[in-house]
């Protein structure tokens, strides 16, 4: 009677493992993607904040080569011509 019984009891012991193992596998990849994510959103502030500091950088070097020439004018212009160019 033991003989009969024991392939079944094996066989839902394998399913029960490798349910296991599928729900280990699917949470390890979910604080992988966590990890991607937080990583990838935190390579996304360096890339916010370096591309502020290049457009600072741009005005700055506007604003100097141009007041070089015309006295007249203001940060304040530079950074109105700035964003008409953005738009």
């Amino acid at each position: 009677m033991w003989d009969v019984m024991v392939p079944g009891w094996y066989h839902m012991l394998t399913q029960a493992g490798v349910a296991i193992i599928a729900v280990v596998t699917l949470i390890a990849a979910g604080l992988r993607y966590r990890a991607v994510c937080k990583r990838l959103t935190e390579k996304e502030a360096e890339l916010s904040a370096l591309l502020k500091e290049g457009d600072a950088q741009r005005r700055s070097f506007a604003y100097g080569n141009i007041k070089l020439h015309n006295p007249g004018i203001t940060r304040e212009q530079i950074a109105a011509i700035d964003r008409q160019r953005k738009s």
